[in-house]
């Protein structure tokens, strides 16, 4: 793999602080993805991805949050709001998953 410079944080797409504090106090994690998705509908997602492209001169975009990769994140609701435009978006270090709700499923491969 190979490690670039980070060199540009876009908070815009990060949930708002109320949102955020909300869910720390209370964990309601369905109120908390319907109130992301609404904030996600007023900003301009498809320009502040070819801003960041052009950020990054072309290269690939990597989505970064503290939380488990496995845990509930907005990284994962913006993963796949990003993925209904026509994106791809892979997580790193997983090979067979699928999102849901926020949270990384692991397929077993099983059935």
């Amino acid at each position: 793999m190979d490690y670039v410079e980070v060199d540009y944080h876009c908070d815009t797409l990060g949930p708002p602080f109320e949102l955020l504090k909300s869910y720390k106090e209370n964990k309601d994690e369905k109120y908390y993805i319907n109130e992301y998705y609404s904030y996600l509908k007023l900003i301009d997602i498809e320009n502040i991805l070819r801003f960041l492209d052009f950020k990054s001169g072309g290269k690939k975009i990597v989505l970064l949050c503290y939380e488990v990769p496995s845990d509930f994140c907005h990284r994962h609701l913006l993963a796949d709001k990003i993925e209904s435009l026509g994106y791809s978006i892979k997580e790193l270090g997983f090979e067979n998953y699928k999102r849901q709700n926020g949270k990384i499923i692991l397929n077993s491969g099983l059935f």
